[in-house]
């Protein structure tokens, strides 16, 4: 499963088309003048580790056993790449360039046959104390020899290192030939060396292995095993290194499982029927495709192919990456057979094992990067050759045929070139399993991660046989070169959508040359579709339409260190070793981490590193990608050399949809986000992979699909409308019914859900009385209208309620309020609700589904009748204190003040308490004046005398009017000198009041005069405390109009020495 997978580990391995570079010059210009001074033909063996750049600590590995020096393909790697660059002259003739070394290795690798590559090597390094005793100077940040009385002091230690390792960490089989070839075991003293010894952990002890001679090695058991070499001396020595190799697959269920290579153990498949090649009868530019067929019989091998379930693999990087496993990294009973594991009782009783009612007929590419069209040619060919096998044992029964993720896209090739050129391809049914038909999705941040990082490279401070060295900083497990090929292949240009070319820019010109040209496959107006079968999509997508769990923009990787790594291995193997670990799309199991190798320490060398690598945004322009590291080297713990080796950012190119975060089948890195153990180092744990949209080929790439389109909800039983519908006649996609709230599911992955819906297909073929499935759980979809009872929030008389039908059971129910209404139609998706007399909250309860999408219990909160009001708040509780509202004048509300009276609701929408029309106020007695504000459940209140006093309010919704509810208070005094006169006491009269002209101000009673001299001033207020004019009071007289004003209360305060005295007045 999951063989498109390898795609992704193909980018994370990926370099610059043409090999481009990125060489750090720096280092070694630095190293040479640091060291430039030193007489170099004193250097033993020509070698100074504290010269070169380290990569790993190579003292570790001195030729003793340790749990810290397990070695692997990577870290050879950098223990050669580590003295390569700290040569200080030429003395060996070992020496090649690290791809010559990546160049021999896989030269040597073929099928069934593991090539070791080891390495021994004399060097030099400064002793610790070579300072300290005086045996080396060290001046203005250079190094200079030491003589003393004409005597040369030694500053240097020499040590040696010994380690061996294979190309691989796992193999499938019990029995494997094993070699050293003698061009890739390199040493600078090979006439030291005696013999080479290897225990491999099989009961049989160390055993002689001569260079290039092959021997059988043979396990009975399957797990881990420590491979244990000796390297033997001339001088009686022996030097040991050790490495990890696992024999068998991936575990299953904790245990780990036999290899059961093809012809394989469970198949009945007759013993002495050889592996069947099978080779394609049209070329392709010039190039046959050709496959293998693992054959897996339903009945009796005899009686030959009856019924034919035709299996198309994915990409498929074994012939890249794993050279020495004949059917490659995917194989029947190592990836399809697991994956039906969670497919479901009726999957697996005509699929799996001893219950199969279909002869299997598994297709393993023999090139899986190569060109898609080579491949189709290949499996028509395949097509041809069952269909001949059905003939010699007597059998009519159409095929079927599985393609699984790319295989699904050469697979609908294949059918539709063979209508088209009039071949009888004999199959009925076609199934296009979670397969890019619109092409996958690698995040465009990690193609720019990996592109930059594969292009650095450091210059070595010295020539190789007068040429320049350029050392990659990536020394991880595979070479450079495979990488290249990889990144090249035909296949990985052909799939991928939004391709990032060797300069940072988006080139899809190969993916769109190839889906124009499969547009343009099959009969007339197929769209690229064969039309002589029935054609389905499984989409490992959310049926919901639900995105990933993360946003837009959010880190998918994030890297802060600053410490001794050996870097590339370490952070390689942190990103992409795990990922890659996912074998035709199955989990890594945690017994894989036991064989890997996390790299030394370099011992006196420190990297700083910062790279960032984010999901797409929702718009353009963003930075997605940050990558910068510099390199520290400490020489006897005085002098430190800092390199900055790279910086570089790059920024979401124009015009591109955010497809990380989108629905679909994703690829799952939660396993090596597990490992990861550093607050400084966050992996996301997954990305979407293959949008649905992709996998039901929706538009068929006549239209261009926006953002919606990749996250809508894509139901099966519902049909599309076009021009954005699909081409496939039925399909499924992801719903999972033990936890409704997980969407989206690993690519490639079967389920209970989606494993009963195929088999109900494939049932439907043999009994023309049944009916495929028409997948839908649409109705239990979880945060959107699917979840949801659908009707009006409040209710005055009847009401008509529903959910989503689909489901083969409804019962509805009132859990609140059950005496206020009645409830019929119940057993349906839909039903109606009547209120009796009274008002209140009904709560509606719906429990629904079926078998197939389980069940869901979803409820809605109703209001039913006229509103109630349940409290009126007033912040001073019981009273109102006149002096606090006095501190302007006595009666003149503020709305700095708290004395407000507020109504708390039921049953009215916000809108509805909003409108002040919906409410009605009164005042109890004249103690008060009220004024209501601009939200009608609110009221402002300034006291007009002492006493009992209160309010009373009722609001209205569309049902009617509330009962009336009242608050109570009293009006104290709080401050004698700010309390209310009576209009006896006043000194002024105001009248005529009310007035729609002119407002005369006179002395209430001639004798009762104010203080002569006094400071006497008037101003008029509005209810709401806004000055409306300024009054002159001359000789105790004055007036005023207010025919401009309108209609209303307002107040008259009149200042007389600091003291203020009031009045109202009306405006009509």
């Amino acid at each position: 499963m999951k063989k498109i997978t390898f795609l992704l580990f193909a980018f994370l391995f990926s370099i610059f088309s043409n090999a481009q570079q990125d060489i750090n010059t720096t280092f070694a210009t630095q190293m040479n003048t640091v060291f430039g001074s030193l007489d170099k033909t004193k250097i033993p063996h020509g070698i100074l580790l504290d010269y070169g750049m380290e990569f790993t600590n190579v003292p570790a590995y001195n030729g003793t056993l340790t749990d810290s020096t397990y070695s692997d393909k990577s870290s050879l790697n950098q223990i050669y790449n580590t003295l390569l660059s700290s040569r200080v002259r030429e003395v060996s003739t070992a020496w090649i360039t690290p791809t010559e070394y990546d160049n021999r290795w896989n030269g040597n690798r073929s099928i069934g046959v593991i090539a070791l590559s080891g390495l021994y090597f004399k060097y030099a390094q400064f002793a610790d104390n070579a300072l300290t005793t005086n045996k080396i100077m060290l001046s203005n940040n250079k190094f200079y020899d030491k003589v003393i009385n004409g005597v040369w002091q030694n500053p240097y230690q020499e040590l040696q290192t010994f380690a061996m390792a294979a190309p691989i960490k796992q193999y499938d089989e019990l029995t494997m030939q094993v070699k050293i070839p003698s061009n890739i075991f390199i040493s600078n003293y090979q006439n030291l060396i005696t013999s080479i010894q290897i225990d491999f952990d099989n009961g049989q002890g160390y055993v002689t292995v001569t260079y290039n001679q092959n021997i059988t090695v043979n396990y009975t058991t399957y797990g881990t095993k420590i491979w244990k070499y000796k390297l033997n001396l001339s001088n009686g020595t022996a030097l040991y290194n050790q490495s990890r190799m696992k024999i068998g697959k991936n575990q299953v269920n904790g245990q780990t499982g036999p290899p059961v290579p093809p012809p394989c153990q469970t198949c009945r498949i007759s013993p002495t029927e050889s592996p069947i090649s099978i080779t394609a009868a049209i070329p392709y530019l010039g190039g046959l495709g050709t496959v293998k067929l693992t054959i897996d019989y339903a009945g009796d091998p005899s009686q030959g192919l009856k019924r034919p379930l035709i299996v198309a693999e994915g990409f498929d990087l074994g012939v890249v990456l794993n050279p020495e496993k004949a059917y490659g990294n995917n194989t029947y009973s190592g990836t399809f057979q697991p994956s039906l594991l969670e497919s479901g009782v009726e999957l697996k009783n005509l699929l799996y094992e001893d219950y199969k009612q279909y002869d299997i007929v598994y297709v393993d590419w023999n090139n899986g990067v190569d060109y898609m069209q080579r491949n189709a040619y290949a499996l028509e060919a395949v097509i041809k050759y069952v269909n001949d096998r059905k003939v010699l044992s007597g059998s009519t029964t159409k095929n079927v045929v599985l393609g699984q993720s790319m295989g699904g896209v050469i697979a609908r090739y294949a059918l539709a070139d063979m209508e088209q050129r009039g071949e009888n391809h004999q199959t009925s049914l076609f199934i296009s399993h979670d397969a890019p038909q619109q092409g996958a999705n690698i995040p465009i941040s990690f193609q720019y991660m990996f592109r930059h990082l594969k292009s650095q490279y450091v210059k070595s401070p010295l020539l190789l046989y007068g040429g320049e060295v350029y050392l990659p900083m990536n020394t991880d497990t595979q070479p450079v070169s495979s990488y290249l090929s990889i990144l090249d292949a035909p296949a990985s240009k052909q799939l991928i959508g939004n391709f990032v070319n060797s300069n940072y820019a988006i080139d899809n010109w190969e993916n769109t040359s190839f889906y124009d040209e499969l547009k343009g496959k099959g009969l007339a107006n197929s769209g690229g579709y064969p039309l002589q079968c029935r054609n389905i999509a499984i989409s490992n997508g959310s049926e919901c339409g639900t995105t990933q769990n993360f946003n837009p923009g959010d880190d998918l990787v994030n890297i802060q260190l600053n410490k001794g790594l050996s870097f590339w291995g370490d952070l390689f193997s942190l990103i992409y070793n795990p990922l890659g670990g996912y074998i035709g799309g199955t989990f890594v199991d945690s017994d894989l981490y036991g064989v890997a190798v996390l790299g030394l320490f370099p011992g006196h060398s420190k990297y700083n590193v910062d790279f960032k690598a984010k999901s797409l945004y929702d718009t353009s322009g963003n930075e997605i990608y940050k990558g910068r590291m510099s390199y520290t080297k400490k020489i006897l713990w005085v002098l430190n050399v800092t390199v900055d080796i790279t910086n570089v950012t790059k920024n979401q190119p124009l015009g591109i949809l955010p497809f990380d975060t989108y629905g679909g089948g994703y690829f799952d890195t939660n396993t090596l986000a597990g490992t990861v153990n550093s607050p400084n180092l966050i992996i996301k744990d997954r990305f979407g992979f293959i949008p649905t949209a992709s996998a039901l080929d929706i538009g068929k790439r006549n239209i261009t699909l926006i953002d919606e389109d990749y996250k809508k909800s894509y139901v099966g039983a519902i049909p599309l409308v076009s021009p954005k519908n699909s081409p496939f006649a039925n399909f499924v996609t992801d719903f999972d019914i033990v936890n409704p709230n997980a969407h989206n599911k690993q690519h490639i992955s079967f389920n209970p859900r989606n494993g009963k819906w195929l088999a109900s297909e494939l049932n439907a073929l043999s009994n023309p009385y049944t009916n495929p499935e028409l997948a839908n759980c649409s109705f239990m979809c979880s945060g959107n209208s699917a979840s949801q009872i659908t009707g009006n929030d409040a209710v005055c008389g009847t009401s008509v309620f529903s959910v989503p039908s689909g489901a083969d059971s409804y019962n509805w129910s009132i859990t609140e309020g059950g005496y206020l209404a009645n409830l019929t139609g119940n057993n349906t998706s839909t039903v109606t609700l009547t209120i009796n007399n009274g008002s209140g909250y009904v709560t509606l309860q719906v429990i629904y589904g079926n078998a197939i999408c389980g069940g869901i219990t979803i409820t809605k909160r109703i209001w039913v009748g006229a509103p109630q009001i349940t409290g009126l708040i007033c912040p001073n509780q019981s009273t109102i204190c006149s002096g606090t509202f006095c501190q302007q004048e006595l009666g003149l509300p503020s709305f700095d003040l708290t004395n407000n009276v507020e109504a708390s609701v039921i049953g009215m929408t916000d809108l509805e308490i909003g409108e002040k029309t919906n409410w009605e106020w009164e005042r109890i007695n004249a103690n008060i004046v009220i004024a209501q504000d601009t939200r009608g459940n609110e009221i402002y209140i300034a006291p007009n005398y002492i006493g009992q006093t209160g309010v009373r309010v009722r609001a209205k919704n569309n049902c009617g009017w509330s009962e009336w509810s009242e608050l109570y208070f009293e009006v104290v005094d709080c401050s004698n000198n700010l309390m209310r006169l009576s209009e006896d006491e006043k000194t002024f009269l105001v009248y005529p009041n009310p007035s729609n002209e002119k407002v005369n101000i006179d002395l209430r009673d001639a004798n009762n005069l104010p203080e002569k001299n006094a400071k006497i001033s008037g101003e008029l207020f509005d209810i709401m405390g806004k000055s409306k004019a300024k009054i002159q009071i001359k000789d105790n007289r004055a007036s005023f109009f207010v025919s401009g004003l309108n209609k209303g209360v307002y107040v008259l305060k009149i200042y007389i020495n600091g003291k203020i005295e009031s009045h109202q007045i009306g405006v009509k």
